[in-house]
Formats: C-alpha cells, structure tokens, sequence
C-alpha cells in the first residue's frame, strides 16, 4: 500500500475515534445537567419550588384520555373542571422585584399615543389584521368559542373585550348574552371603525327583521269594505283630526298618511282613520309605558320580574360601544368591570412590551375588576410564539429576552395577583378546523373579599 493511501485511512479512523469520544462526553454532561436541583425553570423571578414543574403546579387526578373518547367531549371537560378543585399551586420563590410593572424601557414605548402606534410600527406586528375574524371562521359571524363561553358571565353586567378587533364577537356577545354594558378595546383606530361599521350593519339588519312581520301581517290581511257612512263615524274622525294638530307632520308621512285626509270628504277616509287612529293610541300608550318604567327603575334601581328573576336590563345595541386605547398605556383605572375578556391578544402585548408589560397587563385587569368579577383569558401557546419571532428585528430580540412564559402565567395569576381558576373551557376540536380557535380558554375570578384600590 502506497505511504499517501495508508495515512488518508489513517486520518479518518483518528476522526472518527475523536468524533465518538467528545459524543459521550456530551452526553455525559447532558445528564450531569439535568439531574442538577439547582436548574431553574424559565421565569428566574418566580421559580417553583418545583423543579420538575414547569409551570409551578402540579395536578392530581388528571383525566387520562381513554380509547374512543373525542379530546373536546363533554364527558372530558367535566372531569378538568372537577380537577380544578383538587389541583396544587406551589409558592413563588423570593420577593417581587422592584420594577414588576413598569420599567424606563418600558414607559420610553408606552409614551406614543394609541395612533402612533400603529402609524409607526410594521403592518401587523400589533396582531391588527384587518381580516382576522374572515380567514378564521367557516362561516360569517360564527364564533366557535361562543359555544364555550357561558352567558352567567355576561347577563346585566358590565364587560370589556380587550384587543377586540373588528368586533365581531363582542357584537355577537352583546346581541347574544346580554350585557348591560360590553366595551370592545383595540389599538388600531381602523380596526374600530370597521367595528362601528359592523355594528351599524347590524343594528339595520335588527331593524329590517323588526319591520318584516308587520309588513307580511299588513299583506295578508283581507282587504276590508267600505263603512257606510253614519255620523258616529263622522265625529270620531273629527276627533282624529284634532289629535293630529299635536303631532309633527314627518308622523303622518312614516305612518303612510295622504297629507289631504279627510278634506271635506271624511266618508272616504273612514278605513284609513280607523288605522291611523289605531296608530295614534299605540303612540301614547308606548309614551306612557316608558315613563312609568323611568319612575320604576329610579325607585327601585334594578327592574324584577313577578316571580322576583332579574330581567335583562339593556340589549343591543345600545349595550355596546367601541373604542381606541392601549390599555397597559398607564395604570389608572377609570372604570370596574364584571366581566374582562382577553382572548388572543397577549402574545402580541408580550412581543411588543416584553415580559414586563404583560404582568402589567395582569395587574390592571385585576385592578379593574369588582370583587368577585371573572377575568377570561384565552393565551397563545410558546409553539405560537416560534412562529412570529422572525417577524421583525424586535420580535426576534425580544424572543430571547422572554423568561415569562405562557406555562408560567396561570401561577402568576393565583400565586401573585391572587386570582382564582375556576374554570378552564376546552374547544371541541374534531368541529374546529382552524388551528387559531383549539386553544384552552382559561376563567379566573377575583376574590369577593379583595377591597378595591
């Protein structure tokens, strides 16, 4: 064998040899690593005691998915929810840091206004897609987790959405459930006129199926043959006429009235006077219904029905309004709410505002809850996140940045702020196709013996 030849050969055994020694010296240290008590999980302010919870908990009698059973079924979600009671959250370890809720970094972003905001950073980085709600469900207006949510939630209280979007599902949440008052919240100014928009579609679309009974009662209604004339008649509608004089002339054009009734020819007219006379009670009586409910509701404060049930105190749509606001803008809460909904908005808060400015998030939304007010609370999972980190120079950088992770925030919220998990509402997802609506949907409650700040 030729000198060159032999020490080619050579060379790729020595390679080889190095390549399997430094493998199972890695391996080695791999090991050594993760059997360290030492390790902590990735929030460093607030690690469990726990080393191999993540999350900082631990559930006992969690509900194996057995052969056959559908993952979203009812019989599943029963079982989580019964869980809750018996689930263990584990203390945070040492002091809350100095700086929890706001930082100079963080107040030097938040002092844009809303508009600046969106008018200075890139198209979509502050999850504002304009057809968010349109690429994302079957069919217009069918929300899949308005099958989860539960209308005890909503009915005769006062509600926010934060980062609602084009509204959509606060609109079908208003017409639907019932709040006394529901606030749609988005940063984007165009994402809120779109919301208007939609709302004023619906309340026309409310108003043409209002109008559709009455005009299909009208048509089928035989026509009716003229009254031979009698001078009870005549004066009645005489009287008619004298009612009128009170009324503005647009009544007689919405009602359908010829503007020349009954000009020296009150025999002709008796059909219609008998209807616009019917028209004209109606009118009076409504006017009279209305102020004795006013008195009612100043004595009583909140109507109740016979058998004692509340009643529904406002509907759609005047129990809905929109507006623009970065809510972690500042910490002044100008109103308490029953119900808070943030649902697929804090991954853009925590791409944009980093770690800090979702536990602000947290705080506020605790703050401006009335005791016993339920904060629900739909976060994207950390795979969501892998896909938007190259979304921008500041994603990318923030990525490495975050230690407080989505697995970190439930403890947060019951061992920190001291919120409750009192339900957690699993999608059915064999029904769901798209990807953006399977996520858990998690209901906390605020203390009913927490004083308000």
């Amino acid at each position: 064998m030729e000198p060159a030849q032999h020490n080619k050969k050579l060379a790729k055994l020595q390679a080889k040899q190095k390549a399997s020694h430094n493998k199972v010296i890695r391996d080695n240290k791999i090991a050594q690593i993760s059997k360290d008590p030492r390790r902590k999980s990735h929030d460093q302010s607030y690690s469990s005691d726990r080393s191999d919870s993540p999350d900082g908990m631990e559930e006992e009698n969690v509900p194996v998915q057995r052969k056959g059973e559908r993952k979203g079924s009812t019989k599943i979600n029963a079982i989580q929810n019964i869980s809750l009671r018996y689930k263990k959250y584990f203390p945070l370890q040492g002091n809350p840091m100095e700086n929890e809720f706001e930082t100079p970094e963080l107040l030097a972003k938040l002092h844009k206004t809303a508009v600046g905001e969106v008018m200075e950073r890139p198209k979509y980085s502050l999850g504002n897609y304009d057809s968010y709600y349109n690429y994302r469900y079957e069919k217009r207006w069918q929300d899949p987790r308005l099958k989860l949510l539960k209308k005890d939630l909503f009915l005769n209280k006062n509600c926010l959405d934060i980062g609602c979007n084009e509204g959509s599902l606060t609109i079908m949440i208003a017409i639907r459930f019932f709040p006394k008052k529901i606030v749609g919240l988005d940063i984007d100014y165009r994402l809120v006129n779109k919301a208007i928009s939609n709302l004023k579609y619906f309340e026309k679309q409310q108003g043409l199926s209002k109008a559709a009974p009455a005009r299909q009662e009208e048509e089928d209604k035989p026509e009716e043959k003229p009254v031979e004339s009698n001078p009870v008649d005549n004066e009645k509608v005489k009287q008619l006429m004298e009612k009128l004089k009170y009324f503005p002339k647009s009544f007689t054009v919405n009602m359908g009235i010829p503007t020349n009734w009954g000009h020296n020819d009150i025999s002709k007219n008796k059909v219609l006077a008998a209807a616009t006379d019917k028209a004209v009670n109606e009118v009076q009586e409504e006017e009279k219904r209305e102020n004795s409910m006013n008195i009612e509701n100043e004595n009583e404060g909140r109507r109740k029905s016979v058998n004692g049930g509340l009643q529904i105190e406002n509907r759609f749509p005047d129990n809905i309004q929109f507006q623009v606001e970065n809510y972690i803008k500042d910490m002044n809460i100008l109103e308490r709410y029953d119900t808070i909904l943030c649902l697929s908005t804090v991954k853009w808060i925590h791409f944009n505002w980093g770690d800090c400015g979702v536990r602000r998030l947290f705080k506020k939304v605790y703050d401006a809850l009335r005791p016993g007010g339920h904060f629900v609370f739909e976060p994207q999972d950390w795979r969501s996140y892998k896909k938007r980190k190259y979304f921008t120079k500041e994603f990318k950088q923030t990525y490495k940045e975050i230690q407080f992770r989505p697995n970190n925030f439930e403890n947060y919220l019951v061992q920190r702020l001291g919120f409750k998990l009192v339900e957690k509402l699993e999608p059915d997802n064999e029904n769901v196709k798209n990807e953006g609506f399977k996520r858990s949907i998690f209901v906390f409650q605020k203390p009913a013996s927490a004083a308000e700040n």
